[in-house]
């Protein structure tokens, strides 16, 4: 066994063990807590009983370091269990990135975003290309997405998404987290998660695998 010597956070550990407890307590019920805020905001967007989105959620409150805030960090996915891609873990459906608690509390991170996720190692390229256009005529005719910088990715058909940057303050977004018990932050995340559902309506079928 390596020799390993103690910190001086180890130090400060060992000498309040209880206060140390308490704050461990405390992390474990925080955690809890911030994860049952976007099991919250699924039940108020499912209203059809019959299509029921699921909650799929991925480091919301465990560490992301910051070497994963490039990829998609912690994150979250609301899927009808018909979406069905390459991937049970990441399947495709209405996306949250960079959402976790570790991105929220930095002194600096990225930018969170809503988006669609397709969930395919490679996707047809004329079918991409027709469900672009119907998105795009979406966003055209609707006036919720029209001042919303709604974008594709680098145009590949490897993992396609489609995506907008929330435009709320990550500090605005921790603080709707801590208000009303969490009130604001559900409201928050249901309304973005209904809105892109709705620009989904008819669309189910480039969404699962043909």
């Amino acid at each position: 066994m390596s020799k390993q010597n103690l910190s001086k956070q180890d130090i400060w550990l060992i000498n309040n063990w209880e206060r140390a407890r308490q704050f461990e307590d405390a992390m474990e019920s925080a955690r809890s807590y911030y994860q049952q805020l976007f099991e919250k905001g699924r039940e108020r967007v499912s209203k059809k009983p019959e299509e029921p989105l699921r909650c799929v959620p991925h480091y919301l409150s465990e560490k992301v370091t910051e070497g994963d805030w490039e990829g998609c960090g912690g994150c979250v996915g609301f899927c009808k269990p018909k979406w069905q891609g390459d991937w049970d873990r990441w399947p495709p459906g209405i996306w949250i990135w960079n959402i976790s608690l570790d991105e929220l509390a930095a002194e600096r991170g990225p930018t969170p975003t809503a988006s669609i996720y397709l969930g395919f190692r490679k996707y047809n390229r004329t079918r991409l290309e027709e469900l672009r256009k119907r998105l795009r005529k979406g966003t055209q005719r609707d006036p919720r997405w029209r001042d919303l910088n709604f974008q594709a990715d680098d145009e590949s058909t490897r993992e396609p998404w489609f995506y907008y940057d929330l435009r709320e303050e990550r500090t605005e977004l921790l603080n709707m987290v801590q208000r009303d018990d969490g009130r604001p932050f559900v409201n928050y995340i249901a309304k973005h998660v209904a809105l892109v559902a709705d620009l989904l309506t008819g669309l189910d079928d480039f969404l699962r695998l043909s």
